[in-house]
This record gives C-alpha cells, structure tokens and sequence, in this order.
C-alpha cells in the first residue's frame, strides 16, 4: 500500500464517520431538541396569554378576551385552534370549534392544556393546538443544506490532499527510493530532486548526506578490508612459521577451528576433527595425569593454563609436551575458543633432571668431603683409643699364664679390637683418605667375618643360608675394599627383605669363565674367578630401574633410608679388582648379584697368625738396652708405651709435651738412641718435633707414631729422614720388631 493512500484512507474514514455522525445523530438529535425547545416557547407564551386575560376574566370582560385572542391566532399561523373554557367547562372562546376536521391525521400536531387559577381560584382552562411541522420542516431545509455543504467540502478536501500527497509525497519519495535501490547497488550518482525546505527536503538532504556517508565507509571499509587481509597473511603465516603446534579449538565441541602445519599437515581440516583424536587418537576428551584436559582447566578458571601431556612414541618411549592454553571469551563472558601451543620438552626434561642429579651429586660430594674430614679426625681419636685397649690387653695376654682361661678372652678383646681396627680402615676407604692396598687375599674369610658382623645386627626374621668353598683360591685385593662388597651387598638384602622376613643367600665357588660357559653378558677375559652370590627373597627390583641401580645416587629406597652409592661403589670396586657384576630380579620374587674376582695363582704369603695359636712371652720378643725418647701427649699411651718398652729392656724417659722432650733432649743430646714421637699434639705436631730433632741430632733415629694425619704418610715421612711410619693401634709385638728394626739398621748404617 503506497504511502498516498495510507494518508488518504484514514481521511477517507474520517468523513465516512463524520458523514454519519451527522445524518445519525446530530440531524436526529437536533430535530428532536428545536421541537422540545419550540414546545416550552409555546408554553411560556401561553402563560403570558393567560396572565394577559385574568384581569379580563375576573372583570368579565369577554370582548376584551375576544379581541386578543383574535389578534394572537393571526400572529401566529401555526396555531391551528385556541379554547378559553370556563370552570364549568362552557367553551368561551371562539363560540365554536375552530380547529380543521383533519388536524388529527398530522403527525407535527400538538395541544396544549393550561389550568387558569387565580388564588387558587379556579378562573378557566385554556387549550392550544399547534402545527410544529412548517418549522421543524425549515430546521430540516437548514440541516440537509448544511450536511451537503460539509460533505461537498470534505469530497473537495480529500482529492486536493490525494493530489497535494502525489505531489508532495510521494513523487519525492519514489526518487529517493529509486536512488536507494541504486545506492544499493553500488551507485553512489543517483539524482535527487530539490523539494525545498520541508520534511521530505530534510530526508532527501538527510539520504544525499547518508549516501556521502556511506561512499566514505565504504572507502574506508574496502581500506580496512585490505589491512585485514594483509594481517590475516600475516598471522597465518606466523602461525606456519612455528616450529611446535599450534590449534584454535572450539570449547564446546573440541573441533579443531585453526591448526598449523606442525600440527596438521593436511590440506584442508576435516570439519569435526577434535583435538583428543588428532593428538591421542581418543575417542573422547583427555582425562587423568598424564593427560589432563586444557579445555577443562581454563573452563574452570577463565585463566590461561600450562600443562603437560606425556605421549608415547611407536617404539615405546616417553615424550613430554609442555601445553601453554589461552581462553578466548565471548561477549557473555564465556570461554568460546582455546588457544593452545605445544612444545616438547623431553630434552629440557632430561637436561634439567641431569642438572638436578648433578647438583644432587655435588651435593653428596661436599656430604662426602665432610664425612672425610670427620673421618679423619673420628680415626685418630678411636686409634688411640684402641691403642691404649689393645696394648693394655696385649700386655695383660703376656703377663697371664700359660692355660689360664683368660688367655681366650683376651684374644676375643684383641680379635674386636683389630676388626674394629678395619673398621677405621673402612671408613678411611670409603673417604677416600687411605690408599688402595692390594694383597693376597682368602675371601672365604672376610665372608665368614663379615656374616658375624651381620648376623648380630640383622634380626632372626631374616635367616642366613651359607654355601662357601672354603678351599677356594685366594684373590689379589684390598681386604677392606672385599669387606665393604660383602657388607654393602648383604646389607641391600636385609633393606629388601626387612618388613616380610625372608633368606638370605650367600655362596662362594670357583669357575672357570670359558669352560663352564658364564661368558654371557659379561667382558671378562677367559680363566677362572672366584663367584661371590648374595641373594634375597625379597620385593625384587622393577625392570623399568634395573639397568639403573649402578648408577651414582640413584637409589629406590625412601628419602633418609640410602644415598645412592651403596652398589655404585661395589660397582667401582669390582672393576678395580678387574673384576664384574651382575644382578638378576624378578618383582615380587627376590634379587640376585653375582660378583666375580679373578683368581690369583702366584704364591700366597703368610698372613698374620691368630694370636691363639701362639705362646707368647716378653722373653721371646727382640729387645734391647737401649736408651730412648718417648713422646706422646696422651698420658695412658705414653705410659702404657714406656712400661711395654721397659719390659723389653730398654731404658725410657717419657713425656707427654714435646718441649719438655726438646729441653731433655737439647740438655743430653747423645743420652737417647731413638725418638718415638706423636703426629697429633699440641703446640707442636709430631712432624715439627722431628725437624728440630734432626736439626740437633742428623743421625737420631726416629720413629712417628699416628692415629690419622692429612698432613703425612709413609712415603713423606722417610723423604724427611724418618725412619719408620706406624699406624695406630699397633700390637706389643710389632712394636718390638719396628723398634729392634730401626735400632739394627742404625748399627748398620754406622757400621757403614
């Protein structure tokens, strides 16, 4: 419907209802309220008759009444009929009926009927009848003649508007949408007409102005257009200059929305490909540990997330992907798309896990430089410890009788005290602050030795199954070192099997690697080796470690329980034997380790006899008579020293600090014909005693005792001019011979 007649129909119902408003109700209305308002006219001027002839009638005056009357039927042509009545009902005016035989067939007609009193007296009645019909016929000229003139105007009104509105409005308003429909189309030339300064001026200069408008955004829209585009390029190529994957992914159904060629090296994406199925092959979302879901963490939190993601390879191993993830939110707020980034960090993984055991390596290195430095200073207190034991017992052995059942338990005392001898030397070792001392060696025993030392300590939950050759070879190696195997490897057993209880296996035989076909796995060279087993019944060590538990500080004990070296230094410790090690296990089941020590062939020289088996006496010892210094700034040794050299002859004068010693020996220099002395004491170390020493006396004889010193060994001591180098604790017996030994070869050298 055009704009023309949407104006014009309501115009149109305008005057329809107007029209109708007058012929319906206003014509009607109006008819009905000029008769009512001609009625009370004629009534009021009938009163006025009446109050006119009263008079008359009270007078009786009926001429008089006669010529009014008269006079106002004249005036008043619509009066059909006037009666004056007088109280009795006798008709006084006119002497007869005036009115027309047909009066009653008019529908206009009407009478009225008026009481006439005077103080209540009753004067009359008067009666008139009226014809309204000729001027309600007048009223209804003047109605109809005033309908027609509205309507006439109104018809003219409505086809000057339609033409006003063709004009006006809607020619202008088809040019201007014959030019929207043209702008529409990308014209931005079409004409407009000038309608002037009205409303549809304003909207044709209000279109000229949007038109312009429009042209400008359309500039800068295509300019825009191309700057995205160009940026667009840009990202993408951005996006495929990444190295690691790159994925936009939609967080409501996981699709792929944008993927980069290290992530997807497809031509196009498949529509519903996900995230879970391209990079897992899952067939829902990512779930667990070693997968957890991106999208659901930044639902969570509307935060950007790093997460990591473990994925098998084909060949089994282990890739570790750092996956930085970023929420893009829609205008609600919510997560809509998530960007996420993958990088593989599996070298970094392993780079930082070596930095972390490196560190934890160095670590124990300083732990075990500090355990060094407390195990020399451990050493030398607990040597002299010993010493004062061990040479009170040893003299104590001399002194008893032959039989005597005491003489058994000294040896035990002197047995414990030598172990606890070795234990020092172990310790030593195990610092690193002893050298390696390789000597031929009966294993068997250093087991039996060793099993003693276990079996005390470890509870009878655990039972020891023993299969030793005791005829087997001996083997070139340091007895400590062999005592550190046993002990580490036994003691991993008792660790493996301490909450359930179990066996544990030790057995000890000869092989012969070629012939009895042990060769497998194993680099050693053809010939026969002593087999060293220890196994357990214990909870057994994963495959997974298993190639592992040689390793330095790797230990799959709990944090405090094992520092990681116990079978690294078995390991070392082997090899410098050239020797080798094997391990078998099974989970749940038990382990096994099997060590193998070549055997050695050449003559064994003899070890030191058990003191049990000898007779021993002061008599029997080498002695002398000669004169000697004794320092040492522990009372009980220097004491326990001078009565043990006393005994064997020799004349002792003894101190306990070496500048009491100097004094004595700058007053008598060649009173004394050996020097004993100290390594550790105050004031004065044992070395700076025997430079000055030397410096008195170039041909005194010297003989330095110690529990432990950084500062000196065997080697340095005899490049100084000393003649013998002793450890502590040292039995009666060995001193005896160090000291007839250094005496002897002094007569030699002067005899030279």
């Amino acid at each position: 419907m055009s704009l023309r007649l949407k104006i014009f129909l309501p115009l149109f119902f305008f005057g329809a209802l107007l029209f109708t408003y007058l012929y319906g109700y206003w014509m009607p209305h109006s008819l009905f309220y000029a008769e009512e308002e001609y009625r009370k006219s004629t009534e009021r001027h009938i009163d006025s008759v009446m109050e006119g002839i009263v008079p008359f009638l009270l007078s009786g005056q009926i001429d008089t009444i006669h010529e009014n009357l008269n006079t106002l039927m004249h005036k008043n042509k619509h009066w059909l009929g006037l009666q004056l009545f007088d109280p009795a009902g006798k008709l006084i005016y006119p002497l007869q009926s005036s009115l027309k035989p047909d009066i009653g067939n008019k529908p206009d007609i009407y009478t009225i009927e008026k009481q006439i009193v005077y103080f209540e007296t009753k004067l009359g009645r008067l009666t008139l009848t009226v014809d309204y019909g000729q001027r309600l016929n007048v009223i209804r000229s003047e109605h109809n003649e005033l309908a027609f003139t509205l309507l006439l105007s109104t018809g003219v009104f409505f086809v000057c508007i339609w033409f006003v509105l063709e004009r006006v409005v809607s020619r202008p308003i088809k040019v201007i949408a014959n030019a929207s429909k043209r702008l529409a189309d990308g014209d931005f030339d079409a004409p407009l007409l000038k309608t002037g300064q009205d409303e549809i001026g304003t909207l044709a200069d209000s279109f000229c102005d949007m038109r312009d408008a429009i042209r400008g955004y359309q500039t800068e829209l295509t300019r825009k257009n191309e700057s995205l585009k160009e940026e667009h390029e840009f990202l993408l190529s951005t996006i495929e200059s990444l190295s690691h994957p790159f994925y936009v992914i939609d967080a409501s159904s996981y699709r792929i929305v944008l993927a980069n060629k290290a992530a997807y090296s497809g031509p196009v994406i498949p529509e519903n490909l996900t995230c879970y199925y391209m990079t897992h092959g899952r067939s829902g979302p990512c779930s667990g540990e070693d997968h957890p879901c991106c999208i659901a963490e930044i639902r969570k939190t509307k935060k950007p997330a790093v997460l990591e993601h473990t994925h098998l390879s084909d060949k089994g191993v282990k890739n570790i992907f750092e996956i930085y993830a970023y929420p893009i939110l829609d205008e609600k707020g919510a997560v809509s798309r998530v960007i996420e980034y993958c990088i593989d960090v599996t070298e970094k993984r392993k780079a930082d896990e070596e930095k972390e055991q490196m560190a934890a390596q160095l670590l124990h290195l300083q732990k075990l430089e500090a355990i060094g430095t407390l195990a020399g200073g451990i050493a030398h207190d607990f040597n002299n410890i010993l010493m004062g034991m061990m040479g009170y017992c040893d003299m104590a052995r001399y002194s008893v009788p032959e039989g005597s059942e005491i003489v058994e338990m000294l040896d035990n005392v002197l047995k414990a005290g030598k172990r606890a001898k070795y234990l020092v030397q172990q310790i030593l070792s195990f610092s690193r602050q002893t050298e390696q001392m390789k000597t031929p060696l009966k294993i068997q025993d250093s087991i039996e030795e060793a099993l003693k030392l276990l079996r005390a300590s470890i509870p009878t939950t655990i039972e020891f199954r023993k299969n030793i050759d005791t005829h087997c070879e001996p083997v070139l190696a340091d007895p400590t070192q062999m005592h550190q195997i046993i002990m580490n490897l036994c003691t991993n057993a008792y660790h493996a099997m301490r909450k359930t209880g179990g066996v544990l296996g030790v057995a000890l035989k000869k092989v012969d690697i070629e012939r009895d076909g042990h060769t497998t796995g194993m680099i050693l060279s053809p010939g026969e080796y002593l087999k060293l087993e220890v196994s357990d019944t214990g909870h057994g060590i994963e495959h997974a470690v298993l190639d592992r538990i040689f390793e330095p500080f790797f230990t799959t004990k709990e944090i405090g329980e094992g520092t990681g070296m116990g079978l690294a230094v078995v390991h070392g410790i082997v090899k410098s034997h050239g020797g080798h090690i094997t391990v078998y296990s099974e989970p749940g089941i038990g382990t096994t380790f099997n060590v193998y020590l070549p055997v050695l062939k050449q003559a064994v020289s003899a070890r030191e006899e058990d003191p049990r088996n000898i007779r021993p006496s002061f008599e029997s010892l080498p002695g002398g008579n000669e004169r000697i210094l004794l320092v040492d700034d522990e009372e009980e040794i220097a004491l326990m020293g001078r009565q043990i050299l006393e005994k064997l002859g020799y004349s002792v004068s003894s101190f306990t600090k070496p500048l009491d010693a100097l004094e004595a020996l700058h007053a008598k220099p060649d009173s004394f014909d050996l020097v004993i002395t100290d390594m550790t004491m105050p004031l004065m170390t044992g070395l700076e005693f025997a430079h000055k020493i030397l410096a008195l006396r170039k041909d005194m004889p010297i003989i330095l005792c110690t529990g432990f010193s950084e500062l000196i060994n065997g080697d340095r001591a005899k490049v100084i001019g000393i003649r013998e180098y002793v450890m502590k604790p040292i039995l009666i017996s060995e001193i005896a011979a160090t000291v007839r030994r250094v005496l002897d070869r002094k007569d030699n050298v002067s005899g030279n």
